[in-house]
């Protein structure tokens, strides 16, 4: 399985305003030789999270995407700005003005079709 390493991340508030998060993340992939040959691809996905007393809460999905294994480091740098209002409106408990824990976490989930074929929606004249 490939390895994630070197995750970074750095939270700010966004430039000329108090109610939005700026948030940058970078990592680094590393995939293994037989993922490379085989040239699997993996669903990617970086969310930024936080932890509470009531628990560990997702609070946005920063990026996701498809990656295909390949032998050379692949370097990530991911920037996205959140929504504080709208964080707090769906997470009650949320105050992140008293320095929550804040963390990113960087998932790998090797892809897998789910059908193998697709048709269209009918189409009338």
């Amino acid at each position: 399985m490939a390895i994630i390493s070197q995750v970074q991340l750095a939270v700010e508030t966004a430039p000329n305003t108090a109610t939005r998060l700026q948030a940058q993340v970078s990592y680094q992939l590393n995939f293994s030789k037989c993922e490379a040959l085989g040239q699997f691809v993996f669903l990617e996905q970086v969310a930024l999270c936080c932890t509470d007393p009531s628990g560990d809460l997702h609070l946005s999905t920063l990026y996701k995407s498809c990656v295909l294994a390949q032998a050379e480091r692949v370097s990530r740098s991911v920037q996205a700005e959140v929504d504080l209002a709208s964080l707090q409106v769906q997470h009650q408990s949320l105050n992140l003005v008293e320095n929550e824990a804040l963390y990113v976490r960087v998932t790998l989930v090797p892809y897998t079709p789910q059908a193998t074929e697709n048709v269209s929606n009918p189409v009338y004249l």
